[in-house]
């Protein structure tokens, strides 16, 4: 090959990229103008090749004779050279395109992910901000049943309350808890929820105490949606209803929450849970906890079960 084309050929092959990685792209093709995208490329292609048809050495033109039109010495060649430089010209600009869009496409997956996140992070922040008022009616009402019932249990539920509230504004506003905190809160709820359970209603905690084990850092109230679910969805006012949940922590390093309930699906106009549902968790674990957890929920013949066991690096 001619030395003027060796270099020639890298040359334009940069100028296409970076012309249309710079400006023809961006200004062109992501504002659907394709056939001006097209357009300006051929141009420049055609320009490209202009040095490239005067510097090769071409074939030989027909002599020239008197009285005839002239002819130059030398014609420029359309041979097999001519086609390979437009086609690498031509693949220049189509890795420029291939460069840009998957660049985009990367921004925008992470553009995606910050807002999935930040919604995310809104959301919990709601969660901890205050207890649900449906739930917190309720209690109160039932405590203001309790007092003349029952005034010693009614102050232990009040008590009861308090700390709920106490963890709600200053324990569940931090990144991270200890697992026996978590613990704590839940069984609190369950105390406060079992006020207005009816008699046919059954409710099992197996909840440890605060031993080494529960000192292992999760994200707050994380385990706190599974439990609502199961009073949402697991009793009944007038059949038999069982809710058993357990905590614990798999070889000192994994804490695993498992709820099981009877199955008694209320409506969406139901709104004794929190708000946040199943779906809305599983997005918290999904960015708190990418890769590292296992989730388990449906139903299992009459009974509802679901589960988290987080594997925190």
């Amino acid at each position: 090959m001619n030395p003027t084309l060796q270099l020639l050929v890298p040359t334009g092959c940069l100028i296409i990229f970076y012309l249309n990685y710079a400006w023809f792209i961006d200004r062109y093709f992501f504002r659907k103008r394709i056939l001006r995208f097209v357009a300006v490329n051929l141009l420049c292609i055609a320009l490209l090749n202009v040095p490239g048809l005067l510097a090769h050495p071409g074939r030989m033109a027909p002599p020239h004779h008197p009285g005839k039109a002239f002819f130059p010495h030398r014609l420029p060649p359309m041979g097999a050279p001519f086609f390979i430089h437009i086609a690498l010209l031509a693949a220049a600009a189509s890795a420029a395109l291939a460069v840009k869009a998957t660049t985009r496409w990367y921004k925008a997956q992470a553009a995606m992910a910050t807002l999935e996140k930040e919604k995310s992070v809104a959301e919990l922040q709601q969660l901890k901000s205050q207890l649900n008022p449906h739930f917190l009616f309720n209690s109160l009402n039932n405590i203001y049943a309790l007092v003349d019932l029952d005034p010693a249990r009614a102050r232990q539920a009040i008590h009861t309350l308090g700390e709920m509230l106490r963890h709600q504004l200053y324990e569940a506003t931090q990144e991270t808890i200890p697992l026996h905190k978590e613990i704590d809160f839940i069984r609190n709820y369950c105390r406060l929820m079992q006020l207005r359970l009816p008699k046919n209603v059954t409710l099992l905690l197996d909840l440890p105490d605060n031993d080494n084990d529960c000192h292992i850092a999760i994200a707050p109230l994380l385990f706190v949606p599974l439990v609502e679910n199961a009073f949402k969805h697991g009793v009944s006012p007038s059949q038999p209803s069982r809710i058993d949940v357990a905590i614990g922590v798999i070889d000192r390093r994994s804490p695993v929450c498992t709820v099981r309930n009877s199955f008694f699906p209320k409506n969406s106009d139901d709104r004794s849970g929190s708000g946040i549902g199943l779906g809305n968790l599983r997005k918290r674990l999904d960015l708190l906890y990418p890769q590292q957890y296992r989730w388990r929920v449906g139903r299992t013949g009459e009974e509802f079960v679901a589960e988290i066991i987080l594997y925190p690096a």
